[in-house]
């Protein structure tokens, strides 16, 4: 795209930012192939990489998500994970067209705040990853 520039954000912190997805993300400094993914995709998106790759723990760990950890399957599976985010979008949509009843749009809401908090407490296990 014409407003994407090409040298706006360094190599090295795109790698860092992969961080909290893969503890073994050091061995990418080495990695010429997905170095070049980094490269390539820093040319095409600009400064929305940057955001994308922070928002991937977020969007890995829902269910069906595609399951992207490196900056290879990133770049091969960026159409995958647009369709994905494209998915939940339609599914927000949906459920407020058709949940006319606010009561039960209510405990749905709570039903689901008590399975994230959950979570959150049983992830919070497996920190030292």
């Amino acid at each position: 795209p014409a407003g994407a520039r090409k040298e706006s954000i360094p190599i090295s912190s795109l790698i860092e930012l992969f961080a909290p997805i893969d503890p073994s993300y050091k061995r990418y400094y080495t990695n010429k192939t997905e170095i070049a993914c980094l490269k390539r995709m820093r040319d095409q998106y600009g400064d929305k990489l940057e955001d994308v790759i922070r928002l991937l723990p977020e969007i890995i760990m829902q269910p069906y998500a595609p399951r992207i950890t490196t900056p290879y399957q990133l770049e091969t599976g960026m159409g995958k994970l647009k369709a994905f985010i494209g998915q939940q979008k339609d599914k927000k949509n949906q459920h407020g067209l058709f949940c006319k009843n606010n009561k039960w749009r209510n405990v749905q809401n709570n039903r689901r705040r008590k399975k994230r908090n959950y979570r959150k407490n049983w992830y919070g296990l497996f920190s030292f990853l």
